[in-house]
């Protein structure tokens, strides 16, 4: 009995010992596991790329009309880093294009244009590439010569180059089909050069004054427009209080106004300039107006200067500058003395005159 019991005191001592050898055992595997699943979830981290957020800086050189999606263009997304582009020049000198040509309703030709890249940096184009001749006036509008499937263009707005390499100091050429609209006219077609997606390049003014006739119409008297309209023309925002003079399709000048109050609103639609005055007085209201040019055929109607004033010992008092952008005149459009002499200066009889609200 002795004997039997002094074994069993030394199975249980065994047993004891195993356990805490278990023990450890499972408590430092539990401990490796979890130093694997810490290492390998802060590689995980580490290595994966943050997401670029684009820096006010950064938004500098990304033009407004680039960053939007091109209808009609098969654009692709991979464009270059901005590491790319950093301190590298996009410039170019133009070289030549071709004659402005004449056209009947739905007939085809050609145009070329060549421009030399005066950068530090090489010119990819292909119809995944990064440069492209552009439409513009306005920027990224659907040019109404273009044709899918016509040599030279990807989607509506955009013109590859013939080689899709052009190194600094070579020239590039641009050669592309035109279909004549159904509409006859003589259409300006403004281009310009692009990195697509980061900027535009400077606007050289290379454009083409397509003319478009009628067959059935040979002595048509044919005028020139930019994207539908007028080379020349104002248009005035009553909500706004703004004037817009549009040349060549693009916003020259843009003025704050004041129209007509309630009740004597300024009248909305299609207009054209009927007459210039540099001062017109008005009997109704005791007033002069300087740079008047009246937009209505009655010449009741006009856009002037604010108005003003004259006390017999020749003083001039003008209306206050704090009146434009509130619609406070009798149903004239006025603008500042300086901008109406600008205005005065530049627009000529005949100049269409737009009114919207």
């Amino acid at each position: 009995m002795v004997k039997r019991s002094t074994i069993n005191k030394k199975s249980g001592k065994n047993s004891k010992i195993i356990t805490i050898k278990i023990n450890t055992a499972v408590f430092l595997f539990v401990v490796a596991i979890a130093a694997l699943g810490f290492f390998f979830q802060n590689l995980t981290t580490n290595t994966t790329a943050p997401v670029s957020v684009p820096t006010q800086e950064d938004n500098k050189i990304i033009d407004n009309g680039t960053r939007q999606a091109n209808q009609g263009t098969k654009i692709s997304n991979l464009l270059p880093s901005k590491e790319e582009v950093r301190g590298k020049t996009f410039s170019y000198q133009f070289d030549s294009k071709s004659k402005s040509p004449t056209l009947n309703i739905g007939e085809k030709t050609t145009l070329s244009l060549s421009l030399r890249n005066t950068g530090n940096v090489s010119w990819i184009s292909n119809d995944e590439g990064m440069f492209f001749l552009g439409t513009s006036h306005e920027d990224d509008r659907k040019s109404v010569f273009f044709k899918d499937g016509e040599k030279g263009w990807v989607g509506a707005n955009r013109i590859m180059m013939d080689k899709p390499v052009v190194k600094p100091g070579q020239t590039a050429s641009f050669t592309f089909e035109i279909t004549a609209p159904n509409k006859s006219g003589i259409y300006r077609e403004f281009f310009k050069p692009l990195v697509e997606g980061f900027k535009w390049l400077d606007d050289k003014n290379i454009f083409w004054d397509i003319t478009v006739r009628d067959p059935k119409n040979k002595n048509e008297q044919l005028v020139i427009t930019v994207d539908g309209n007028p080379v020349k023309y104002i248009k005035v925002n009553l909500s706004q209080q703004r004037l817009y003079a549009y040349e060549n399709g693009v916003a020259r000048y843009v003025f704050i106004t004041s129209t007509g109050m309630s009740g004597m609103d300024t009248p909305t639609g299609n207009f054209q300039i009927y007459n210039k005055f540099p001062v017109q007085y008005s009997p109704e209201y005791q007033l002069y107006m300087d740079n008047w040019m009246a937009f209505t055929p009655s010449g009741s109607h006009g856009i002037h200067s604010l108005p003003y004033w004259v006390y017999k010992n020749g003083a001039h008092v003008y209306e206050g500058e704090g009146h434009l952008g509130t619609p406070v005149s009798h149903g004239c459009i006025r603008v500042s003395l300086e901008n109406s002499k600008i205005l005065y200066d530049w627009a000529e009889v005949g100049t269409k005159v737009i009114v919207e609200k």
